[in-house]
């Protein structure tokens, strides 16, 4: 869990619900972000947005790691027998295109 200012004043306070979270034994994945100043500044805001990709961070760490893993033996092994060289790789996810240049050495 991650308790975030809402940065109303009829909230409840952010030390309670984390301290609710705790007790219920809920791992906390980022400290809580609490907004003590009026108005929000940029720097504040930013705040959130780091927190936002470091939470999106930690969820796709495990799921990359598993497919890392998992990965196919086969494709292991025609990859070590490609010739040494620089080669173009290109791949397409969710109708985005990608390309780089690479290069293997056996």
């Amino acid at each position: 869990f991650m308790v975030l200012d809402s940065c109303e004043d009829a909230q409840e306070p952010v030390a309670l619900l984390r301290s609710r979270m705790l007790e219920a034994n809920i791992p906390e994945v980022l400290a809580p972000i609490e907004v003590k100043n009026r108005p929000i500044t940029t720097q504040v805001l930013h705040s959130f947005e780091e927190a936002g990709m470091s939470i999106g961070k930690k969820l796709t760490q495990k799921s990359k790691a598993k497919a890392a893993k998992s990965q196919d033996k086969d494709l292991s092994k025609a990859l070590g027998r490609v010739a040494s060289s620089l080669y173009i790789v290109t791949a397409k996810k969710a109708g985005v295109r990608h390309a780089m240049v690479a290069s293997w050495v056996t």
